[in-house]
C-alpha cells in the first residue's frame, strides 16, 4: 500500500513531537516530515512531492495564512491543512477564502483523530 505523503509545518517541538508519536502508533499509512518555518516548507515543496501539507498558522518567519495564499498562486495539487488556536472563527473563514481545504483547531484532544480528519480531506480533495 502506498503511503500518504505529508508535510507538517510546526514551530512548536511539543506539538510536533506529539503529532509524530500518536502518527507512529495510530496511523502506520501516513509518511510524515516535519518542518519548523516557512522557508523550511517552501524548500520541502519544492524538493518532494507529497498529498497533503498540514499547515500551523503561527510560525516563527510567516503566517500560514500567508503561505496559503502564496500556494493558491501556484495552484498546488494537493489539500492543504490548516491549524490554529481554538475559537479562532476569523481564522477559519480567512483560510478557506486563501485557498485551504480545511481548518483544524487545536482543541484538546485535537491530535487523537487528526489522521483521520486528514484522510477526510484527502477523500472529498477535488
Amino acid at each position: 500500500m502506498k503511503k500518504i505523503r505529508l508535510l507538517y509545518v510546526e514551530d512548536s517541538p511539543f506539538d510536533s513531537d506529539l503529532v509524530n508519536f500518536h502518527f507512529e502508533e495510530n496511523a502506520p499509512d501516513f509518511n510524515l516530515e516535519i518542518v519548523g518555518t516557512g522557508e523550511q516548507c517552501f524548500k520541502k515543496l519544492k524538493e518532494n512531492e507529497y498529498d497533503i501539507l498540514l499547515l500551523d498558522n503561527n510560525l516563527p518567519d510567516i503566517n500560514g495564512i500567508d503561505i496559503l495564499k502564496q500556494l493558491s498562486v501556484e495552484k498546488v495539487p494537493y489539500p492543504i491543512v490548516l491549524l490554529t488556536l481554538e475559537g479562532d472563527e476569523e481564522g477559519y473563514v480567512e483560510a478557506i477564502r486563501c485557498g485551504a481545504s480545511d481548518f483544524i483547531q487545536k482543541s484538546k484532544d485535537y491530535i487523537l483523530h487528526l489522521h483521520t480528519d486528514l484522510k477526510q480531506v484527502l477523500e472529498s480533495y477535488i
